[in-house]
Order: structure tokens, then sequence, then C-alpha cells
């Protein structure tokens, strides 16, 4: 499923940055992978599939979403590739995406998409279910997608339980 919220004015930025677009481009190997995390995800857990929210992204998005974001360099980023450097997002080699269940509702993986914060950080886990700031469900939600993604190839980051990369970006 594709619902790019980049086309929408549910994100971050609060502005429709993609107009009418609402395709998912990716690469061929990219889509190859998605392909095989879908099917483990439908292996393991009959009736669910992924629900991808951002693909390709245009390179004056980027910077847009640069520019948007208010928040020390330090910190913004963990969360977005500076518009300068690129993002892997802009080869179609990273996806963000969650998981569906059987009846076509996202699971509940603690955070919205684009929490910038602590509680969306996969490497905190741990700590935020010891805090009581995410459940043992919420982080069985997202060990589900990062599951079905690593049995596709595509690998986390340790700051958006989203996000997912397909290849590095010497290979993009």
């Amino acid at each position: 499923h594709v619902k790019l919220m980049y086309a929408t004015e549910n994100n971050f930025t609060h502005v429709n940055l993609y107009g009418d677009f609402n395709k998912c481009y990716l690469p061929p190997l990219c889509l190859s992978k998605l392909l095989k995390a879908s099917k483990a995800l439908q292996e393991e857990h009959a009736g669910y599939s992924l629900l991808i929210w951002d693909a390709t992204r245009p390179r004056h998005i980027q910077r847009m979403m640069w520019d948007t974001l208010k928040m020390p360099f330090s910190k913004k980023i963990n969360y977005l590739a500076h518009p300068d450097s690129l993002s892997l997002h802009n080869y179609g080699a990273a996806l963000d995406l969650t998981v569906l269940n059987e009846k076509g509702e996202e699971l509940d993986m603690g955070t919205a998409f684009d929490f910038f914060g602590e509680l969306a950080e996969p490497r905190l886990e741990k700590k935020l279910l010891a805090e009581n700031k995410l459940t043992e469900l919420q982080i069985k939600n997202r060990d589900i997608l990062r599951k079905a993604m690593k049995a596709g190839g595509y690998w986390p980051v340790p700051t958006e339980w989203w996000h997912f990369n397909a290849v590095n970006k010497k290979w993009a």
C-alpha cells in the first residue's frame, strides 16, 4: 500500500510538498527487496501488509524539509539528511513505512510518522520501555516491521523506527 505523507499536510512541515504526486518509485533492486520483505511479513503474520509513507524524494523537497525543521543542527542531522550531502531517499534507496493489520489499520508503534524525538528511536527502546514511555506491544509491533524489512534485505536506522535503507550511498 502507498500513502505518501508528503502529498498531504499530515507531516512535520504541515504542507503538501508533493502536490498530486502519489506514486512510489524504487530502483529494481530496492523493489525486489521490498517484495521479499512483504512476503516475509505475510508469512509470519497472515493478512498484514506494508504501508509506504515515502520512498524516492526529490532533492528540492529534501531542501524544503531541512529548512522547515526548526531544531539545532546537532539534533536535526539525526532525523534528516542534509540536502547538500543527499539522502538515500533522493535515490529511491530508502523507505519510510509501517505495518497494517488484517483490518487495514496501522499497528501502534508508539509515535506518529515524522516524530523527531527519543520516542521514535529504536536505539532507546529498552530505556523507554523501562521508563513506561513505550509499551511492550509498541516495541513488538516495531519488531514485526524490522524483522520483515531485514528479511527483505533492508536495514533500520537508530533514530527512526519507520526508516529503512536498501543500499549504501556508494551503491545508490
